[in-house]
């Protein structure tokens, strides 16, 4: 769970603020983060301010090129299709040992009392790494829900302080419908199953997936026709009578293949289908096997037939569809953190980033400047105005979006825990719990560190020679 965003960043703000933007704002807003305004709020403010706004940045065929040298530069990544058909113990222990690696440090219950070493002794012997057989074949499965990723196979929320109710750290991330995965190991209970995703290696609810063949579930991704999900979330039609398909959560960037020859006279599960997309999604059966069965989308859900194209304004749109959303340390309580609100904005583009923020940041598929410590802040700023809309900027263990260029310099849209806003001499922390929007140069680590100062590097999403 290292380099995810690093979720007790302080932010100060400094209090300079336009006129007009303090005429038309209620005060609340201004008082929270000064300078923001009603109008900042809005994409529209930035695309309008965004020189060739609506520009092809990357074609289709550029992306795919970007992506297929991400999956074969980047440690982060997997292509399931290379993975052999059986894998050694050695492989697999080497994987979950890689994750599921004793805490060092104090843990506690969501009552705030210590996690016992007899608990975390248990939750070592459900590794079951003495059950890893010498050679095993490699089963293959779609996820059917969107499902939490496990530094352990268990549900149990455990947190750094006592007093802590939001951080759970044993929670690594999310799949969602219609990821595939490849499961290499159970837990001591079989409740639990250790998985390989193409961004992701960690524990899943055995439940949660559907087994079948390996060509049936690497195809499902590459299906045609299919829709991708442009909006923050859609959820699938009400469906009492099947509630493995009934409300169904499909995340920004999620691709669904689509029975486009349906009959539309044909009723599913109830209902006539003439108002909604005919989609396929996979269910588990009591055996656990895979079931690829139809359900509804309505037509105004918000989804394309193929990626949006790579611009400026759509990547401004993209990201303030989540403005506001409650923040989810890796991607829990069906939010997301910093680095998964990037990778989904990107991902309603067709472009595949890294899951977290640390293998972003050093991402060589993109045009990547690094800022080394030699770097005084007046050859920071320098840079950082040069910087574009949907150029990413990280800190350890943190990342932002560039969203613009003001008198005050850039901008940026960020999915932060907590912040922290200057006031007079001092400091002020507040919970943003959230994706906000704030200027880049009044962000402080604390009263004497700027953001500016620890930023290590830059990723240019677009043209540009990758690094």
């Amino acid at each position: 769970m290292l380099h995810r965003c690093f979720w007790l960043l302080l932010v100060a703000l400094a209090p300079w603020a336009r006129a007009d933007d303090v005429r038309a704002t209620p005060t609340g807003i201004t008082a929270a983060i000064p300078g923001l305004g009603d109008a900042k709020l809005d994409p529209a403010y930035w695309i309008a301010r965004t020189a060739d706004a609506h520009r092809l940045r990357l074609s289709s065929d550029q992306i795919t090129a970007r992506n297929d040298h991400l999956r074969a530069t980047e440690a982060s990544m997997r292509d399931l299709h290379a993975l052999a058909a059986s894998m050694t113990d050695k492989q697999v222990r080497a994987w979950i040992e890689g994750l599921s690696q004793r805490p060092s440090h104090a843990l506690f219950d969501r009552d705030g009392k210590s996690i016992s070493a007899r608990q975390i002794n248990a939750w070592m012997r459900s590794l079951a790494l003495k059950r890893l057989p010498r050679e095993q074949p490699v089963r293959f499965a779609l996820v059917t829900r969107r499902s939490n990723l496990r530094t352990f196979p268990t549900a149990t929320r455990v947190f750094s302080t006592p007093a802590d109710r939001e951080i759970d750290r044993f929670q690594e991330s999310a799949f969602f419908p219609g990821t595939a995965v490849a499961i290499v190991h159970q837990s001591r209970d079989g409740h639990w199953y250790f998985v390989l995703g193409e961004r992701y290696a960690a524990w899943i609810r055995a439940d949660s997936v559907a087994i079948g063949t390996r060509q049936t579930v690497l195809e499902y991704a590459t299906r045609t026709p299919a829709l991708v999900v442009t909006g923050a979330a859609v959820r699938t039609l009400r469906t009492p009578a099947v509630p493995e398909l009934s409300e169904l959560m499909l995340d920004m960037g999620t691709r669904i293949p689509v029975l486009a020859d349906w009959d539309m006279e044909r009723a599913v599960h109830g209902h006539l289908p003439v108002a909604h997309h005919v989609i396929e999604l996979p269910t588990r059966g009591g055996d656990g096997r895979l079931a690829l069965r139809p359900a509804l989308l309505a037509r105004n859900s918000d989804v394309r037939t193929a990626p949006l194209a790579h611009t400026a304004a759509n990547i401004l749109e993209q990201s303030f569809k989540f403005l506001g959303e409650r923040y989810g340390w890796g991607h829990a309580d069906n939010g997301r953190d910093c680095s998964g609100f990037v990778s989904e904005v990107y991902a309603s583009m067709g472009i595949t980033l890294p899951r977290n923020t640390g293998d972003q940041n050093r991402s060589t598929a993109f045009a990547r400047t690094a800022l080394g410590a030699e770097l005084d802040q007046a050859a920071r700023r320098s840079l950082l105005e040069r910087l574009n809309v949907g150029d990413l900027i990280y800190l350890p263990g943190h990342v932002m979006m560039v969203i613009g260029q003001e008198s005050d310099g850039p901008w940026v849209i960020h999915d932060a825990y907590n912040i922290a806003l200057r006031r007079n001499a001092g400091i002020a922390a507040l919970r943003a719990n959230g994706v906000i929007v704030t200027p880049l140069y009044a962000l402080m680590l604390d009263a004497g560190s700027s953001y500016v100062d620890a930023i290590t590097a830059i990723q240019h999403i677009g043209p540009g020679d990758p690094r």
